[in-house]
């Protein structure tokens, strides 16, 4: 067994195809001890030897073949090993691990449950490893374990999951660190029973609400674009569960990319020749996460009152710069927004004023016959204005301009409209208007 490990490294892939086939032969009639040692040894290589997870792969492989009972002797060192090999990004290593857990025959769920502790264990020790790849493997591995075992997450591993993440949440940003975010949201609403809930109190020595708050905003603000939309995301994730009182700071964070703004002063050369200036649009990655992230976070903001006007206002005006892609995106957000308005917040007039303003931009999507989503979602923002709307006792401060106007749009669309379904749906907020509002 010895000689066969010290031969398997060979560069040639023949020669550690024959090595590996006869380790799993010697596996067979190897004894316990040595086959603990084996595991071990495959264990270590793949942690902490660059370059060395497919050559553990096979002959992994290799003995599920041909010493299957022996592999499932040592599940507890075996099966973490295969769980975060089947995230690796190679597609060979991939391919190989998945034979494996084929040939285990196991369910995902329960062997997540079962083997919970050790599973977390070895994430946790990958985690550290200078190797970025391990990193993002084992990150993935624990957001996988989140999403699978939810509420079963035994307190004390959560904790020292959590702690793990939280640390290297730190420091600049290194490729991959954008799974350590995901894992850590979905680390922290795991064991969550409500949809609205609390930090779970065996978190609390590790981290507050305040804590956590400042962490995310931290990453949303890096200048890595790719990454601080990947942060947004996650963040608009974490609130949909954990109330954390943070609107401002999301507001102040979001209007840096959702409005335009001026160039700095500062080492600006004067150019040779003056250029046409760009038109301000949204259609990049980081503003649709922007987006994204106000209607995630309209639900925290705790004096909506004040505050739903100029977020209304903002979102509806970048109706007119915003990209077909990224318009089904705002008007989500506009239709979640809008759903919130209530007269226990918000008295009726300034309810008209913030559906009018909404309605006068909507309608923009209803003129794109080219793309049906975005008509679709439009019609659906203005059926539920009018539904709102009609919940109101008095429209006499209603501004019949604004919908004179709508109203013009809509019989465009159902006169134009070849599907039936926006047609109808054209056709009753039409009506809504004319009887109740002209």
């Amino acid at each position: 067994m010895g000689s066969m490990f010290g031969v398997v490294t060979d560069r040639s892939p023949a020669i550690q195809s024959k090595c590996a086939t006869v380790i799993a032969l010697l596996m067979r009639y190897a004894k316990p001890s040595t086959v603990d040692n084996v595991m071990k040894k495959l264990v270590s290589w793949y942690t902490e030897k660059e370059d060395s997870g497919f050559l553990v792969s096979l002959i992994v492989n290799k003995i599920s073949n041909t010493a299957l009972d022996v592999l499932k002797t040592v599940n507890e060192a075996a099966i973490p090993l295969i769980v975060i090999g089947r995230h690796s990004e190679n597609e060979e290593e991939k391919e190989q691990w998945n034979a494996v857990w084929v040939e285990l025959g196991v369910s995902e769920l329960t062997t997540f449950k079962m083997y919970l502790v050790e599973i977390s264990s070895l994430c946790h020790h990958s985690l550290e490893s200078s190797s970025w790849n391990l990193r993002k493997q084992s990150a993935k591995t624990l957001e996988s374990l989140a999403r699978s075992v939810k509420q079963e997450y035994a307190p004390e591993a959560h904790s020292r999951t959590i702690e793990k993440l939280l640390k290297l949440t730190e420091g600049r940003y290194w490729t991959g660190k954008e799974f350590i975010v995901s894992a850590l949201v979905s680390t922290l609403i795991a064991p969550l029973t409500s949809t609205v809930s609390k930090l779970p109190d065996h978190l609390r020595p590790l981290v507050t609400e305040f804590q956590l708050r400042d962490i995310l905003i931290r990453e949303c603000r890096r200048s890595k674009a790719e990454y601080a939309a990947h942060a947004m995301v996650c963040t608009g994730e974490l609130l949909s569960s954990i109330k954390l009182d943070c609107w401002l700071e999301i507001w102040d964070l979001c209007q840096l990319h959702l409005t335009e703004q001026p160039e700095s002063d500062e080492n600006k050369e004067e150019p040779v020749e003056p250029k046409a200036k760009k038109t301000f649009t949204i259609d990049s990655k980081i503003q649709e996460s922007a987006i994204l992230l106000v209607g995630s976070a309209w639900h925290v903001c705790a004096d909506r009152a004040n505050h739903v006007g100029p977020t209304v206002s903002l979102l509806s005006q970048l109706v007119r710069v915003t990209t077909w892609r990224m318009q089904p995106t705002l008007f989500c957000t506009l239709h979640k927004i809008v759903t919130t308005l209530d007269s226990d917040w918000l008295d009726s007039a300034s309810q008209i004023t913030v559906l009018q303003s909404v309605a006068s931009e909507a309608v923009r999507g209803v003129d794109d016959l080219k793309h049906g989503s975005v008509r679709g979602l439009a019609l659906n923002l203005l059926k539920l204005i009018t539904t709102k709307l009609a919940a109101l006792d008095d429209l006499s401060s209603v501004d019949k301009d604004i919908f004179s106007t709508v109203l013009m749009h809509l019989r465009d669309q159902i006169s134009t409209d070849s599907n039936q379904n926006y047609k109808s749906v054209g056709v009753e907020i039409a009506s809504f208007i004319e009887k109740k509002i002209l």
